[in-house]
């Protein structure tokens, strides 16, 4: 099925949460439900730009990627909670002036 199908039948109930430093999003097939780790994708794509920027000599993706995730992986929950809610609270601010 086509992914914006799927979402247009709300056959699972969304939920926005901590999941963990390594789950972007779980299924839970019994409850109908699907956790969406959002703090954790904002926090790794902010950590990615911000590799590039500071990295502006290396073409090589995977080594960006690399020197990302070792990034996260010394970052503490409480680290990428901090600053995934200040993205979230920048890029809901951002929905509301448009």
């Amino acid at each position: 099925m086509h992914p914006l199908k799927y979402f247009d039948n709300r056959d699972y109930d969304l939920i926005f949460g901590w999941i963990s430093k390594k789950k972007v999003g779980l299924i839970n097939p019994k409850k109908y439900s699907i956790l969406i780790n959002v703090h954790l994708l904002l926090v790794e794509t902010f950590v990615h730009e911000q590799t590039h920027d500071e990295h502006p000599d290396i073409e090589d993706e995977a080594v960006i990627e690399a020197k990302t995730r070792r990034k996260i992986k010394k970052m503490t929950v409480n680290e990428i909670e901090e600053l995934g809610e200040k993205l979230l609270s920048i890029l809901l601010l951002s929905k509301k002036h448009k």
